[in-house]
């Protein structure tokens, strides 16, 4: 038999006590913070709150003039046509020279035998009261002598207003607008009173935006609106001026007519297309975040943090929402934040890390 000598044997059995006192010794900090971490998820939060939001539903169209207040460009004399100063769909300035004609040789003659016709009732009343001072003339002969006079004012009057005078006229803008339509060209002849060019009022267009029949019939004239022009605007604040009752036969959806409230501003080209998104509805309810609410076979719901676990809140969504929010409804407890970003990796139950404000969850 094989003896240890004592001092090796008491080593041994000391290394033996340490190896197990290690062993049994608690984890470091560091250690059972990540095995904590490996049996949690890291989320960020947000608080529960009431308050409004609008139900609203969208259309696209675009920018079309009002009925009614196109206007039609004229000349009240004929002529010639020699210049053609605008296109259709070009924006004019009030005053701009749209068009130049040459005025009829009738025009000109006409205005010619007004004026000889005034100065011959100028010099016929002179002799009339120069004859009636000296006893050869009656009053009633100067009162016909007048009226002449005066109706021959009259007459030049309306051929200067005609235009008569003038070898030739121009064809201005009444306002700040679009050219919709040119009729006639260079080297035609025109009618006194014919149409020479279309426009529209830069303030006198509406949005025709067709919707589904079923958010058709929430809306109505008068609702609130904004108009979002493909051209990348900011969004236009606008009203409902008319809601069409019937199917358009060609789209399959209901048209309705939208208005800028401050149309002077809104500065929309006729035919530029726009979305336009209604506000039907306004309605105070439990407000999340649109990333707080999941979905699944059950239905709408979402987690709120208790006691650092996730705990499932089964909710619905009566249709309120915008970008941002989702009206919910549910047993919803408002002392405690809702879960957010990383809610998709939760269950019920679940512990629940809190993102600092400053960091986001993959």
């Amino acid at each position: 038999m094989i003896t240890m000598p004592f001092r090796s044997l008491w080593v041994a059995s000391s290394l033996l006590a340490c190896g197990a006192l290690v062993a049994c010794s608690p984890q470091p900090e560091s250690a059972q913070a990540e095995a904590d971490a490996d049996s949690s998820a890291l989320v960020t939060t947000a608080q529960l709150h009431k308050g409004s939001i609008a139900t609203t539903v969208t259309g696209y169209g675009t920018v079309t003039p009002i009925p009614g207040k196109t206007r039609n460009l004229t000349l009240p004399q004929g002529g010639l046509v020699t210049e053609v100063q605008v296109t259709p769909g070009e924006a004019v300035r009030r005053g701009a020279i749209l068009m130049t004609l040459t005025n009829e040789p009738t025009g000109r003659l006409a205005y010619q035998q007004s004026q000889t016709g005034l100065t011959f009732a100028r010099a016929e009343l002179a002799r009339i009261k120069a004859l009636r001072a000296k006893n050869l003339a009656t009053e009633s002969q100067v009162a016909a002598a007048e009226k002449a006079l005066s109706d021959a004012s009259t007459s030049i009057e309306a051929q200067r207003e005609l235009g008569g005078g003038e070898a030739r006229s121009d064809l201005k803008a009444p306002f700040d607008g679009i050219v919709l339509d040119v009729p006639v060209a260079p080297g035609e002849r025109t009618a006194a009173g014919a149409v020479l060019v279309r426009t529209i009022a830069n303030d006198s267009v509406q949005i025709l935006a067709g919707f589904s029949p079923q958010d058709a019939h929430q809306i109505a004239a008068g609702m609130p609106a904004f108009i979002e022009p493909v051209a990348g605007k900011n969004p236009i604040p606008a009203r409902v001026t008319h809601v069409q009752a019937m199917v358009n036969p060609t789209s399959r959806l209901v048209d309705v007519a939208l208005e800028p409230v401050n149309p002077a501003a809104a500065d929309l080209p006729t035919s530029e297309g726009a979305r336009a998104v209604v506000t039907v509805a306004n309605t105070t309810s439990w407000l999340a975040p649109r990333e707080a609410v999941l979905r699944d076979e059950a239905g709408a719901y979402l987690f709120q943090i208790d006691n650092g676990h996730a705990k499932r809140i089964n909710v619905t969504t009566p249709g309120a929402q915008d970008q941002q929010q989702v009206a919910v409804e549910g047993q919803l407890d408002a002392s405690l934040k809702i879960a957010v970003l990383g809610a998709y990796e939760l269950e019920d139950g679940m512990a629940v890390r809190e993102a600092p404000a400053d960091k986001a969850v993959d």
